[in-house]
């Protein structure tokens, strides 16, 4: 029985040279770092919240006004990254370049683990995750849940890492996915239950295919995936969001529609309506020349998201927006799951030139506006 790595209907498609990826990964992952390196503080709802906060953490010391104000109070509770990385990067640079520099490791996260986690699936290094590159600006970005956005890429690094070691000996398996699931904890808490969706999903579809082997063991070894989760259980109902009052939890239909938007849609819902066709086209056109595939585990990502998405609230832990933070992460899951043949160069130049359509138009429009906003501020 083949395992989730499906080498024989994958592997053998032609691509571009790792190399010649890698490359490319440089240079699409600068262009899109563009609208953040040159705004110091971006028009991120929270970013500013973010920024303000993580700059009393490292200044507070060396500054007696701060000090008459403000006080520390570290306690082991999700929503941490930014809090933990700033501040030392303040140490050496302004708080706007330390700002700029985690958004752009953000991305970095998220570009790479979305490259990670599709080389985890198909056996082989593929450009085609690169198209994932343009969805960095979306609308949950735009809220300003920087942490969020930090911890959808080590997620996705996470899962890539529990491929790569499914089928070695299970305790490194659930060390490295403790690690993983503690380091999302601190990133924030949705950040942890992306990883937890994936791994499940994953499981879903390793349980069906290999539905012929001994239950006993397989549900043994299929429970045996949440074990990395109970420390992170243990932490929550110790921490002070257990207990912290928030906004009464309720479930909201209207916005569900908003969530899947704010995958595609930074500004512009015509624009992002154009890029979508045109992508759409070029996958059928793919599909068409039956050079577009798309691996099993995404059907498992795909109806478990789905149904995940539609049963959660809007509003949970205090926290606004639960539900539509979900498709965005799910969107690079599903983008890492498809592989394309790429054997003739036309095919190759055409993917090349589909990437800096699609980039220019997103780095142009978000671009424009924030520098729009900015003579405003000033």
């Amino acid at each position: 029985m083949p395992d989730i790595r499906s080498r024989h209907r994958f592997g053998r498609a032609g691509d571009f040279r790792p190399s010649t990826i890698a490359v490319l990964f440089v240079v699409l992952m600068a262009a899109a770092s563009i609208p953040i390196a040159t705004h110091p503080l971006p028009p991120l709802a929270d970013y500013v919240n973010h920024l303000a906060r993580t700059y009393v953490i490292d200044a507070i010391d060396s500054d007696p006004d701060l000090a008459r104000f403000y006080e520390v109070d570290w306690q082991i509770i999700p929503n941490l990254m930014i809090d933990l990385i700033v501040p030392v990067l303040h140490r050496f640079m302004d708080v706007y370049l330390a700002g700029q520099i985690f958004t752009i490791l953000a991305f970095v996260l998220i570009g790479s683990g979305t490259l990670a986690f599709n080389r985890a699936l198909t056996g082989r290094w593929s450009a085609l995750p690169l198209i994932a590159l343009p969805l960095l600006y979306n609308g949950v970005l735009l809220v300003g849940v920087m942490n969020y956005i930090f911890g959808i890429g080590l997620a996705l690094w996470g899962l890539a890492a529990w491929i790569a070691l499914r089928e070695r000996p299970w305790p490194w398996r659930i060390a490295c996915s403790t690690l993983f699931a503690l380091a999302l904890y601190f990133c924030h808490l949705f950040a942890a239950g992306v990883y937890g969706l994936g791994l499940l999903a994953i499981e879903l579809h390793r349980l069906w295919s290999k539905r012929a082997e001994p239950l006993p063991r397989l549900f043994g070894d299929f429970l045996a995936t949440g074990l990395p989760f109970i420390p992170l259980v243990a932490l929550l109902m110790a921490s002070p969001t257990w207990h912290a009052p928030g906004s009464p939890i309720f479930w909201e239909l209207g916005g569900k529609l908003d969530g899947l938007m704010a995958v595609i849609k930074v500004y512009y819902s015509s624009v992002a309506i154009g890029l979508l066709a045109v992508v759409v086209i070029a996958a059928a056109f793919a599909r068409w020349r039956n050079a577009l595939s798309f691996h099993p585990v995404g059907w498992a990502i795909f109806g478990l998201g789905g149904a995940v998405y539609l049963a959660m609230p809007r509003a949970i832990f205090g926290a606004h927006l639960a539900d539509q933070r979900l498709p965005i992460a799910l969107a690079f899951m599903l983008i890492a799951c498809f592989t394309v043949e790429l054997r003739q160069r036309i095919a190759r130049i055409g993917l090349v030139a589909l990437l800096a359509l699609l980039l220019a138009v997103r780095i142009a429009t978000v671009q424009s506006v924030w520098n729009h906003l900015d003579r405003g501020t000033n």
